[in-house]
């Protein structure tokens, strides 16, 4: 099945107030829309993007004004790279958090130094500064937080 706008919307219930088209079926754990269409797995609210927008640029992630995942309104969606993303999650307090805690540009420097200075293993890391194992490894590798550091590895 293709999906087309009015069964997107036809799934959604629109919030007077925030003008939010809320997905009202399956969702993911993290409260993004789910739905299954051409034979393949996808969030709603990209789903919407492609539908009401266009296509999702290459590499590009679908975000949203309001901050709500379940939201499939195309006008509070927008596509950005996952550095704008990341930057915009980071303005909305919302990076790096496990048990409440946002980690920042020092706690990454000082994580980094610990383990490839100073031999601490990422389990210690993990405890230490109250996030997730993928999140330390992450880190350590470059795959996030990579423009910390960078004056130091060139």
């Amino acid at each position: 099945m293709k999906p087309t706008k009015d069964n997107l919307r036809n799934r959604c219930e629109i919030d007077p107030v925030t003008g939010c088209w809320n997905w009202q079926r399956g969702k993911t754990s993290r409260g993004y829309g789910k739905l299954y269409a051409n034979g393949r797995h996808d969030t709603a609210h990209r789903a919407s993007y492609r539908l009401f927008v266009g296509p999702i640029p290459e590499g590009q992630h679908v975000c949203h004004h309001c901050d709500n995942p379940a939201c499939c309104n195309p006008s509070h969606l927008f596509a950005d790279t996952p550095l704008g993303n990341m930057k915009d999650c980071a303005r909305k307090g919302r990076l790096g958090r496990r048990g409440g805690q946002v980690l920042t540009a020092a706690q990454v420097q000082e994580m980094r130094e610990l383990y490839h200075k100073g031999g601490v293993k990422q389990a210690v890391l993990v405890r230490r500064f109250n996030v997730g194992r993928s999140t330390v490894s992450q880190i350590l590798s470059g795959k996030r937080w990579a423009h910390i550091g960078e004056e130091q590895r060139k």
